[in-house]
């Protein structure tokens, strides 16, 4: 069970983030939409892990992207590979300073379920605000609670022993398959995350849970905002 990366859990996490699930093609195709066009953007894609949603936003036509992480073995990974249009930074690099107020669109990708406090989601959107040219859209893909618990051939997603209900509770993420992987992930509300966002300086516009073959939530939300 992963609750932080090492070198070897970062790369394992990798090889599951390049399999395809149904129920996270589905949440990005979302995502993909509520962006709109990317050609002319400089994208933040904050906790960008091993580097996928920064190369996805590359392929989504993105003009550049600035993928930040705080894993530093997770960011040598995402250093490791091709990444045509993307610059990495870890979240203590002091040249981010230079883009305050400049990066006209910003993405979270599978990031702030990991987060379990109020104060670190707040912090997170505090500094993708900084960054952003007021105006511009931010897009998060994340877990959606009223779906839980949620059983497929791909993953499997329930709560953690304890579970109460209350924002922050850890929930127990499986991806299934050749590379399996088991993680925490953290429980919070749509009503959690348009608060958090609203307190940063963003209106949400948009929470988006597309549903499965049988009609069924999937366990991963898409929600638009705008940096006020």
């Amino acid at each position: 069970m992963v609750t932080t990366y090492t070198t070897e859990t970062a790369k394992t996490y990798q090889q599951t983030a390049e399999i395809s699930i149904p129920e996270m093609d589905t949440v990005l195709a979302v995502a993909r939409r509520m962006f709109g066009d990317l050609e002319e953007k400089l994208v933040l894609d904050f906790g960008c892990g091993t580097g996928r949603s920064s190369r996805l936003l590359h392929q989504w036509r993105a003009y550049r992207v600035l993928g930040v992480e705080r894993n530093k073995q997770m960011l040598a990974i995402a250093e490791s590979l091709p990444s045509p249009g993307i610059e990495y930074y870890h979240t203590s690099d002091a040249r981010l300073g230079e883009y305050s107020e400049h990066c006209t669109a910003a993405f979270t990708c599978c990031v702030l379920m990991e987060v379990p406090t109020r104060e670190g989601l707040v912090e997170i959107h505090n500094t993708i605000a900084r960054l952003l040219l007021p105006g511009s859209t931010y897009v998060a893909v994340t877990s959606n609670a009223v779906a839980l618990p949620y059983e497929s051939d791909y993953i499997s997603v329930h709560q953690a022993p304890g579970f109460t209900g209350r924002g922050g509770d850890p929930i127990l993420a499986q991806i299934k398959g050749e590379h399996e992987f088991e993680f925490i992930d953290h429980y919070w509300t749509k009503q959690d995350y348009q608060d958090i966002l609203e307190s940063a300086g963003f209106s949400v516009e948009k929470m988006t849970a597309p549903v499965n073959s049988s009609g069924m939530e999937v366990p991963y939300l898409a929600i638009k905002a705008v940096r006020l």
